[in-house]
């Protein structure tokens, strides 16, 4: 049990430890439990594979308020700062998932999730975007972009 949770969260580490013991994973760390603000509901995670996602910004705000953010959850998250290197690290490596900024140097994100996408690629795509307008968002979700997110983040 991880001692440098609140006390409230120990409890829940417990149970979730028991529960490992008794699905025969023991408590060897395979297996934790998450609370989730969204939801408002403890899950369980598989910790022994990790999600590794891909983040294709170029704006160095961007970067550092999201690759800690993620890396604190427990994501490997690599990064590349235009979508040419973004597109060469998909096209070597697979990922859970994709963050894709829309204006990027040397490859847009609209045509990055078109040449993905044309490839066969299901990488679930969200799109990080400044651009509000209705048209933008459908232009973006039309190249195969599973959502979007509005930049800059509250």
């Amino acid at each position: 049990m991880r001692s440098n949770l609140p006390l409230c969260w120990r409890k829940y580490s417990y149970q979730l430890s028991v529960i490992g013991e008794e699905w025969g994973v023991g408590c060897s760390g395979l297996l934790t439990g998450h609370w989730s603000l969204v939801t408002g509901h403890w899950s369980l995670l598989n910790r022994s594979r990790i999600m590794k996602i891909l983040l294709v910004e170029d704006d160095e705000t961007i970067v550092q308020l999201l690759q800690p953010t993620l890396a604190s959850q427990r994501y490997l998250v690599e990064l590349a700062t235009d979508g040419q290197a973004g597109w060469e690290l998909v096209d070597s490596f697979e990922y859970d998932l994709i963050l894709l900024d829309v204006m990027l140097p040397k490859l847009d994100g609209i045509n990055f999730c078109k040449k993905l996408r044309a490839k066969g690629d299901r990488t679930p795509v969200l799109l990080l975007t400044a651009q509000d307008s209705s048209t933008d968002k459908v232009r973006g979700l039309d190249a195969g972009a599973d959502d979007y997110a509005l930049k800059p983040f509250d």
